[in-house]
């Protein structure tokens, strides 16, 4: 799996997701996330496993702007749809966790949580975060932070 960002794909404005299952036939499949300069577009790919995947999304230019900054797929990449409820703000790389059943997602202006496969996404923290390699988030001038207790699963979702 890989994506584009700043690129624009047949006339499109729009970022695409390029997926294969044998490294030989690649599709395209459209992400309804803006892109179409060099700053924004799609940043990572993660998925927990064959049809369950995750795009952390966005503008670094615009760290602060929730809108564009998710996309998740239930099929394995095949089509993709925007969350009810959207990280805040830019991010760079996204990541599921295993033992927590959660995925995570970091950029310049914090982290994210998600305990329903990205459908809904809460403030985890404020720190400035490039990558993610979970249980460890790197940042700017050697920043290095390991993840701690996750908050709790919000009513209703179980681990």
């Amino acid at each position: 799996m890989t994506a584009s960002g700043g690129w624009i794909w047949l006339g499109t404005s729009k970022a695409r997701v390029l997926r294969t299952r044998d490294l030989i036939i690649w599709q395209s499949a459209q992400s309804p996330l803006a892109s179409g300069n060099e700053s924004s577009g799609v940043f990572s790919v993660a998925f927990r496993d064959q049809s369950t995947g995750s795009l952390s999304v966005g503008d670094y230019r615009k760290a602060e702007e929730a809108i564009g900054t998710a996309a998740i797929t239930s099929d394995g990449g095949e089509h993709w749809s925007v969350p009810s409820k959207l990280p805040h703000g830019y991010r760079s790389a996204v990541a599921w966790d295993a033992s927590d059943h959660a995925w995570i997602t970091v950029g310049s202006n914090g982290s994210d949580i998600s305990y329903d496969d990205g459908v809904t996404w809460q403030w985890l923290d404020s720190g400035n975060w490039n990558a993610l390699s979970l249980p460890w988030a790197v940042g700017p001038n050697g920043q290095i932070g390991k993840l701690g207790t996750l908050p709790a699963h919000p009513a209703g979702v179980s681990r």
